[in-house]
């Protein structure tokens, strides 16, 4: 089967994702690493037939592999370059290479500058068949390989895993977030940390590092004399990070507040269910809290009105405000003693004044008395 000298096989036999895109100018290249098995000895397959010009193995990309192809329909040519390879490639300069078999020895590795099981594939342009191959050459003509591959069962069929049921795919890394207090988080302050594929200094490493943030912490192991975070399990991968001395961030634990007994003092509610939702704002659109509001009675600190509710302020306790909707019936409302003491006043007045009256009229009875007294010794 031809597939034209603008396709080619993916270099890969198990089921591939997208570690790292292709950057111009600062990653040449597209890293291919893994969405569901997670080998290093995962054969290498050539894209197209073509010769080799150039193995070896540099500190930067590890061992690696460069094959050039020709299109003698247009007198042109391009190069691909396989990177970071398990072992030194036993293909030799000068030996062809046949569209989507083993290249030799070749399989997916970790060498070099590498932070993962992973391949960097190069692929470059068309170019005069007289233009002659470097490494700068190529580079210079690098172009994102991504819309060139292809998987086919013809040629992958030796290799490939009967799992593999979708197209080539790029991993989705965590990225960090913002500081929030009812979740366990983790401050990474470096950007030079590993992510692993598990809580180990022996596990597979991703290739690209930590960003430097925020992260929430899902789960937590010790090992190695390291305490490990998992950051994310996106799309089947789980994401573990080395955390350092002070970088870990609990999640700080809320006080709730409780029911206190009826004060006639003060302005307090009566909530009557065990349902009803604390709020961090008087609205329904208020975030809520984790757990509900206790049934009971509660001070109001302050009231307001909004959603056709009307709320209260049941506490502020470490900076958290606590609002609560109140049904009918609920508000219980100060008693009045200063206006009660005015009453009484009032009804001491009356009283006074009544006593007052009757101790008039019974110095005047007993006025009367006495004249009445006067007259009759008189008469004696």
């Amino acid at each position: 089967m031809f597939y034209g000298k603008n396709i080619g096989v993916i270099p890969l036999t198990d089921a591939a994702g997208i570690t790292k895109v292709f950057t111009w100018p600062t990653h040449k290249g597209l890293d291919i690493g893994w969405s569901e098995r997670k080998w290093i000895n995962c054969p290498v397959l050539r894209w197209q037939d073509g010769v080799v010009v150039q193995r070896g193995y540099g500190s930067e990309v590890g061992n690696y592999i460069v094959v050039e192809h020709y299109y003698d329909d247009t007198n042109t040519k391009r190069w691909t370059g396989y990177i970071h390879l398990d072992a030194f490639p036993t293909v030799k300069v000068g030996d062809k290479v046949t569209l989507g078999k083993q290249m030799g020895n070749a399989t997916r590795g970790n060498t070099g500058n590498s932070h993962g099981a992973h391949l960097h594939i190069y692929l470059t342009k068309e170019v005069s068949q007289k233009t002659p191959y470097t490494w700068d050459t190529m580079l210079a003509n690098s172009i994102d390989p991504k819309p060139y591959l292809y998987w086919s069962k013809e040629f992958n069929y030796n290799f490939i895993s009967t799992a593999w049921t979708k197209e080539l795919k790029m991993i989705t890394f965590p990225t960090p977030v913002e500081r929030n207090e009812k979740v366990n988080q983790v401050n990474i302050k470096s950007d030079t940390r590993n992510l692993r594929t598990k809580p180990s200094l022996n596990s597979e490493t991703y290739s690209e590092y930590c960003k430097k943030g925020i992260y929430n912490v899902y789960d937590i192991k010790v090992a190695d004399n390291y305490t490990w975070g998992l950051i994310g399990t996106i799309e089947g991968n789980n994401f573990w990070v080395a955390m350092m001395d002070g970088e870990y961030l609990p999640k700080k634990e809320i006080k709730y507040p409780e029911p206190i007994k009826r004060d006639t003092t003060v302005h307090q509610v009566e909530i009557k269910s065990d349902t009803r939702r604390l709020r961090r704002q008087p609205s329904l659109q208020g975030e809520e809290y984790d757990e509900l509001c206790k049934k009971g009675i509660y001070n109001v600190l302050k009231s307001q009105t909004a959603d056709n509710y009307n709320w209260a302020l049941i506490a502020v306790i470490d900076e958290n405000e606590f609002w609560v909707a109140v049904m009918a019936g609920e508000d219980l409302s100060v008693t009045d003693y200063k206006k009660l003491y005015e009453e009484e006043l009032e009804k001491n007045k009356v009283l006074n004044s009544k006593l007052n009256n009757i101790i008039t009229e019974f110095k005047n009875l007993k006025s009367s008395v006495s004249k009445l007294e006067t007259i009759l010794e008189k008469n004696q």
